[in-house]
């Protein structure tokens, strides 16, 4: 290969039409700058890529391009709320269990949801608690039954059994939802609860206010948004 230079620059030998110049406008008045070449043989490449590409190899001998990161698995945040006062509820129909709530904006509506919740609490004698998960107004990750069933998104539902008064503590109910809500439009997940009859208590027992070495719990939310 035979390379000519002359005051514009680097030419081609057999065709004098290829030519290679350096501009160095761009540097600063007073400043030299320095290429430092490597011990081994350099290719240059053309390309910017776009805003948020990466530049990736292509093998041995194949100019590097400019592409879109590969996506998926990427917990982009976290959010979490701990409730730690007590909550108690005598409706058989399901209602929000105050300060038990996450508002996420999704990123994008390819992101996905990873809802984990547990709650603590206990019932009157006799009876019972179930939990639901909502999305807004919308109940998500329930079971699909039939009949007079209710359909929980919870494991571990709250019960005191034999209705003898003598089983008074706390459990643990807890769900985990990977949720798809395709949107990027800001939006609340939280927990409602019921009783089947008496008096649905949250981070207590029953007894509570009968002795001061009954325990109190927490229960939490936590939402992790993943990129799609």
């Amino acid at each position: 290969m035979s390379i000519k230079y002359s005051d514009s620059g680097f030419l081609d030998g057999a065709d004098e039409t290829k030519k290679l110049s350096f501009d160095v406008s761009g540097v600063t008045t007073g400043t030299t700058r320095t290429i430092t070449m490597p011990d081994g043989d350099t290719k240059l490449y053309t390309g910017d890529g776009t805003s948020g590409q990466i530049l990736t190899s292509n093998g041995a001998g194949v100019a590097p391009t400019f592409q879109t990161a590969a996506g998926g698995g990427k917990v982009l945040r976290v959010l979490q709320t701990v409730k730690t006062d007590t909550f108690s509820t005598t409706s058989t129909s399901l209602v929000d269990i105050t300060s038990l709530s996450v508002t996420i904006t999704p990123s994008s509506t390819s992101s996905k949801i990873l809802v984990t919740a547990n709650v603590s609490g206990s019932c009157s004698s006799g009876s019972g608690g179930a939990f639901a998960l909502l999305r807004d107004s919308t109940q998500i990750g329930q079971a699909d039954t039939a009949g007079s069933r209710r359909r929980s998104s919870f494991s571990g539902m709250l019960h005191t059994g034999d209705g003898s008064g003598d089983v008074n503590m706390t459990l643990v109910s807890s769900t985990e939802f990977l949720d798809s809500p395709s949107t990027t439009s800001s939006i609340t997940y939280k927990i409602q609860g019921l009783t089947q009859g008496g008096t649905l208590w949250i981070n207590r027992d029953e007894n509570d206010p009968d002795s001061t070495d009954r325990s109190r719990t927490v229960s939490s939310i936590t939402l992790m948004e993943i990129g799609a």
